[in-house]
């Protein structure tokens, strides 16, 4: 681990550049809205294996969370949903 540096900085305007000591990668679950799930192939494709009923969900819902779509259209996804939640943390 690299040493932190301090400093005092006083009143003024700074633009600061830093970068991560590792990759940083998206962590997704359920509750994340649903057109940033499609926006990824590896999730396209596990819904159409597993829920293939979650990709008819209107168009103009998808700017919302994929677990509350669907509990609004098929409230019986929840084991579903519980699985896919499980299949996300591994991505």
């Amino acid at each position: 681990m690299e040493p932190v540096f301090r400093a005092l900085l006083k009143q003024g305007r700074y633009v600061f550049t830093y970068r991560t000591a590792e990759t940083l990668h998206r962590i997704y679950d359920t509750n994340v809205p649903f057109q940033e799930l499609l926006a990824d192939q590896r999730i396209r494709n596990y819904l159409k294996e597993q829920a293939p009923q979650l990709l008819t969900l209107p168009a103009q819902e998808l700017h919302r969370p994929l677990r509350e779509l669907a509990m609004h259209y098929n409230p019986s996804l929840a084991p579903q949903l519980d699985a896919m939640d499980a299949y996300l943390k591994t991505l």
